[in-house]
C-alpha cells in the first residue's frame, strides 16, 4: 500500500500538474507572446494617435493665437493707413 510518505517522495521526484502550471506561468511572464505583442502594438498605436491629436490641436491653437495677436493688428493698421491715404489722394483711375 502507498503511504503519505511515499506520495511526498513521489512528488519530489516527479513533476506534478501544479508544477507544470506554475512553470508555464513563469514562461509566459518571461517571454512575449504573439497576442501580447499585438496588444502592445495596439496600445502604442492608440497612445501615438492620441498624442498626435493633442499636438495637432496645440499647433492649431498656437497658429490661431499668432494670427489673432500678431498678424491681425498689423493688417488692421495697414488697412487704416490705406484708408487715410485714399482720403487724402484723389482717385487714380
Amino acid at each position: 500500500m502507498i503511504t503519505d510518505a511515499d506520495i511526498k517522495k513521489l512528488r519530489k521526484v516527479f513533476v506534478t500538474k501544479g508544477d507544470l502550471q506554475a512553470m508555464e506561468e513563469r514562461q509566459d511572464r518571461k517571454y512575449a507572446t504573439k497576442d501580447g505583442v499585438r496588444e502592445d502594438i495596439r496600445n502604442l498605436k492608440e497612445d501615438l494617435l492620441d498624442a498626435m491629436k493633442k499636438q495637432k490641436e496645440e499647433i492649431i491653437e498656437s497658429v490661431a493665437e499668432v494670427i489673432r495677436d500678431g498678424i491681425n493688428p498689423i493688417l488692421d493698421d495697414h488697412e487704416g493707413r490705406i484708408a487715410k491715404l485714399e482720403k487724402r489722394m484723389p482717385a487714380i483711375a
